[in-house]
């Protein structure tokens, strides 16, 4: 399994992150945060399409993340167009 990090900035201080663990052409999101000063800016969207595109440029053809069903993040996620797999487990993804 091989990960690739991003880091968001705002005037050199470093308040967002998102990882992208990858395989072959599955990929994963995971630990996404922003400190929370910054979350009413809506970083974690910026970062984490960030990571999408560069999985799917490079590599992914699905990329998935696991989070609590019918929650607030799952519908953030759905707004940038992942879909409920398996709502027993939290399991969404998105294809390209």
């Amino acid at each position: 399994i091989n990960i690739k990090h991003f880091t968001g900035y705002i005037n050199n201080l470093q308040i967002s992150i998102a990882s992208i663990y990858y395989n072959n052409n599955v990929a994963a999101l995971y630990n996404v945060g922003t400190i929370q000063n910054y979350r009413h800016i809506w970083l974690w969207k910026q970062i984490s399409i960030l990571a999408i595109k560069e999985a799917f440029k490079a590599w992914a053809d699905t990329i998935f993340l696991q989070c609590t069903p019918n929650s607030f993040i799952e519908k953030m996620y759905k707004s940038i167009g992942f879909q409920t797999i398996n709502d027993e487990i939290g399991y969404i993804e998105i294809i390209r």
